[in-house]
């Protein structure tokens, strides 16, 4: 159905028309879903690279992209870079919805998840603490 859609907005606007990407962000998370995990990162990757180009770097649309990328990274292991990312988007949300937004509380709950699965119990400790 998401190519369906897709194909259809193409006909109307160019593939990277800003008003496909969340078509082609849909279908990422589908593709991630499924465990197509190199198909959803290449999406993933081209939705984040036109963002880029019409919005700021803390803009929201840019920092759910970035944190598709990093579940992504995580899903697949490699986790030092999923780290760096979940930091990032953190750093970005706190500039965009101020410290107390519940979406910030979903990043920095997901970071001390990921310190969980690295074994980093006493920083995961301190950033469920913080949460609470």
């Amino acid at each position: 159905m998401f190519q369906r859609v897709l194909q259809r907005k193409e006909k109307v606007w160019s593939s990277d028309h800003i008003l496909i990407l969340d078509t082609v962000n849909n279908l990422g998370i589908l593709y991630k879903s499924q465990g197509k995990l190199n198909k959803a990162k290449k999406i993933f990757q081209r939705v984040l690279q036109r963002y880029k180009k019409v919005y700021s770097p803390n803009y929201i649309l840019i920092l759910i992209t970035v944190y598709n990328l990093d579940v992504l990274y995580a899903n697949q292991g490699k986790l030092d870079k999923a780290e760096k990312i979940y930091q990032r988007i953190l750093q970005g949300k706190k500039k965009v919805r101020g410290l107390n937004h519940s979406l910030i509380l979903d990043t920095v709950n997901n970071l001390g998840a990921l310190y969980e699965s690295q074994g980093k119990l006493d920083k995961a400790e301190k950033i469920f603490q913080q949460i609470l």
